[in-house]
């Protein structure tokens, strides 16, 4: 579990070799000012932050994003939000991942996403590492909450 009680990022970078689906799980995660949680996926040589295919809803209300799998969740204060994103490598080959999730905001809307990047491959040999192994959630100053991975395989 990692605290999102401070800081402007909360990453996991712990995810095991092999990974094929887990799920980014969050609990009461608010910000100082209602602001968009971002997700960023990230290999050995760091968060990735392009070529995302990603769209976020909220109350009626879509937003899409390259830079990151983005929320489009405004959640300051007593707005937390808990919820679960699920991530799944839908293409070895390309190490591309998918995903689709949602949370709840714990006074106010609902929120959905789904996406999807690729890492690439590694075509310069084998001191670079394309495989996933970090996920960061930023967007502001966090002021509450938590996040954990859970590794389905």
């Amino acid at each position: 579990e990692t605290a999102t009680t401070s800081g402007t990022a909360a990453t996991i970078a712990s995810i095991p070799a092999g990974t094929k689906m887990f799920m980014l799980l969050f609990q009461g995660v608010s910000f100082t000012s209602d602001v968009s949680m971002d997700i960023t996926l990230g290999t050995a040589a760091g968060l990735v932050t392009s070529g995302y295919i990603s769209t976020g809803w909220n109350a009626g209300t879509y937003v899409s994003s390259t830079a990151a799998f983005e929320t489009n969740s405004g959640s300051a204060g007593a707005g937390a939000t808990s919820g679960i994103v699920t991530f799944i490598l839908k293409n070895d080959s390309t190490n591309t991942w998918v995903c689709f999730g949602g949370a709840k905001q714990h006074t106010n809307n609902t929120w959905s996403i789904g996406g999807e990047k690729s890492l690439g491959v590694d075509t310069t040999g084998p001191t670079v590492d394309n495989r996933l192994t970090q996920i960061s959630l930023s967007g502001g100053t966090f002021d509450a909450g938590s996040i954990n991975l859970a590794i389905l395989g």
